[in-house]
């Protein structure tokens, strides 16, 4: 996915943001860190989602996890 756009200010290269359910216990976040960051051209988003489990469906993680798409998604855009 390529967010080149003509006036050249949006990125090049896709911009990675992980949304890590904080009672996830099939894949903690301590799993992700050494992949994300070998990530070093970009910055890497990462949002904590209060009292959410690996699927995350339980409030305030979902809700917190929708806002992060929203606002990651809106900047991306910009």
């Amino acid at each position: 996915m390529n967010r080149a756009r003509s006036g050249g200010s949006a990125p090049s290269t896709p911009l990675p943001l992980l949304t890590q359910p904080a009672e996830d216990r099939w894949t903690p976040h301590h799993l992700s860190v050494p992949v994300l960051s070998r990530i070093t051209k970009v910055p890497v988003g990462t949002v904590m989602l209060d009292h959410a489990r690996h699927y995350p469906l339980e409030e305030p993680g979902l809700r917190q996890m929708q806002d992060a798409i929203a606002d990651f998604v809106t900047k991306c855009a910009a």
